[in-house]
């Protein structure tokens, strides 16, 4: 909608949503959210420019990708009523913030989500803490969020020796072929061309029937 408006138009209207605590633009709005903030953040990068951006936001041009992936991560935490800003999730040691998110809420499957980009995200590489995060991903059958995953922990080495690394590889590349049934359809064909892209960067290759 705010396309065809300039861009100075954009940014005086989106940008006070990043910090009101109510819909500014009338006194009986909704309580705003950092899912609200989100939305609207996402909107002014499209929108504006760099340079407008870092002047507007006080962030500077290459942190904004970066300030809006936490403006999602502590939208994900407000849905499971953990209350963060932005500010306080910067500033806090993110394994002990993954760890407690993890001890807490290993039950929920939005939080299993969550703690895995957040380990990728900063690196938290707990070889026991993985262990039970690849085998709950699995139980809650993300299928296409465990593939990402799969595919980015293949590159941290001390993971490959947790019992449900090689276990959680075997399953992601069997499930796809045990479900199959001809004639395939179209998400069963972009499954199965995923997976054999997966398959390839198997770190057990040798050791699988590929027949």
């Amino acid at each position: 909608m705010l396309q065809s408006f300039p861009m100075d138009d954009a940014v005086r209207l989106l940008n006070p949503i990043l910090s009101a605590e109510t819909w500014p633009l009338s006194t009986s709005g909704p309580r705003l959210t950092f899912c609200h903030r989100t939305r609207a953040l996402l909107c002014l990068v499209r929108l504006a420019d760099s340079a407008t951006l870092e002047a507007e936001l006080q962030i500077p041009r290459n942190k904004i990708q970066y300030y809006l992936k936490c403006y999602i991560f502590v939208s994900q935490l407000e849905a499971l009523n953990i209350p963060y800003t932005v500010q306080s999730f910067l500033s806090s040691p993110k394994e002990g913030l993954v760890k407690g998110l993890w001890k807490n809420h290993s039950h929920e499957p939005q939080a299993v989500r969550l703690v895995a980009d957040l380990c990728l995200e900063y690196r938290v590489y707990d070889p026991q803490l993985w262990n039970s995060l690849l085998q709950k991903l699995l139980g809650f059958n993300f299928i296409s969020h465990l593939q990402k995953v799969l595919e980015a922990v293949v590159a941290v080495p001390a993971l490959w020796e947790i019992s449900s690394f090689s276990r959680t590889w075997r399953s992601m590349i069997l499930a796809p072929f045990v479900s199959a049934s001809v004639p395939l359809s179209p998400d069963q064909q972009a499954t199965l061309y995923r997976t054999f892209v997966l398959l390839l960067k198997c770190p057990f290759l040798l050791n699988l029937n590929l027949i």
